[in-house]
C-alpha cells in the first residue's frame, strides 16, 4: 500500500477512536446534565468537527484514487498537500483525544469557568491561578447582552461576540503540574508545560478553565478576533 492511502487511513481510525472517546464523555456528562451543560455542549461541537474530518479525510482518499496514474507530477503534488492536511489534522485529533482523557479521568467533578488571568501565584504546594470570571455571548445573545448592560455599541460586538463582566472577581485555583495547558500562539493553540506557562504574561488574557474539586485540570485560552 502507497504513503498516502496509509496516512489518510490512520487519520480515519484516529478520528473514530477519537469520536468514540467523545460519546463516552458525552454518556457520563449526561448523568448530570445540569451541572455539565457547557462540557456537553463542547462534546458535540467536538464530535461534529471530528465527523466532518472524518468526511474530508474520506474524500482525500477518494480524490486520490482519481488522480491520472500518468501524471507523476500531479500524484507527487497530491501526496504533498495530503500529507500536510493529515499531519495537521491527526495532530488535532491527538490534543482532542489528550483533553477528553483528561476531562473523562475527573469526572463527575469536572467543572468549568471562563475567565480572564489576573496572576499566577508561587505557593508553598505550586502555583495558583487568580482568575475573574466572565460570561462570553455570541451573535444575537451578544448584543442582546450588551444591550442590557448599557453598553449596546461595544467594539466586540462587530467581530460577533459580548463578554460580560460586571465586577472583578478574585477566584483562587490550584494549579497542579500534571493540568493540560494550551495557549494561543497567533490564531493556532498549542501545549505548554507549567514551567513554560507561568514565566509568560498571561495577565488579561481570557481561558477556559476546567477543574475538579479546588484544582485545575486543563485550560485552554479563549480567540478573541
Amino acid at each position: 500500500m502507497s504513503k498516502k492511502p496509509k496516512v489518510a487511513i490512520g487519520l480515519i481510525l484516529l478520528i473514530i477512536v477519537s469520536l468514540a472517546s467523545n460519546l463516552v464523555l458525552f454518556n457520563a456528562l449526561h448523568k448530570n446534565k445540569q451541572e455539565n451543560a457547557q462540557s456537553i455542549q463542547r462534546v458535540e461541537e467536538n464530535m461534529k468537527q471530528l465527523q466532518d474530518d472524518m468526511l474530508l479525510a474520506q474524500s482525500k482518499i477518494t480524490q486520490m484514487d482519481r488522480v491520472n496514474p500518468q501524471s507523476d507530477a500531479h500524484q507527487q503534488q497530491e501526496a504533498v498537500a495530503v500529507s500536510s492536511m493529515s499531519d495537521e489534522a491527526i495532530s488535532e485529533v491527538q490534543a482532542d483525544m489528550k483533553k477528553l482523557n483528561q476531562i473523562v479521568d475527573h469526572l463527575p467533578q469536572v467543572k468549568e469557568k471562563l475567565g480572564f488571568i489576573l496572576a499566577v501565584k508561587k505557593e508553598d504546594a505550586g502555583y495558583s491561578l487568580v482568575l475573574d470570571d466572565v460570561e462570553w455571548f455570541s451573535a444575537e445573545a451578544a448584543e442582546q447582552a450588551a444591550a442590557e448592560d448599557g453598553v449596546p455599541d461595544t467594539a466586540s460586538l462587530s467581530n460577533g461576540f459580548y463578554i460580560r463582566n460586571p465586577v472583578t472577581d478574585d477566584t483562587h485555583i490550584h494549579l497542579p503540574t500534571d493540568a493540560l495547558l494550551y495557549v494561543l500562539d497567533g490564531s493556532r493553540t498549542v501545549e505548554v508545560k507549567l514551567h513554560e506557562m507561568v514565566t509568560m504574561n498571561l495577565v488579561d488574557r481570557l481561558f477556559h478553565v476546567r477543574y475538579a474539586g479546588d484544582s485545575a485540570i486543563l485550560l485552554e485560552e479563549q480567540y478573541r478576533p
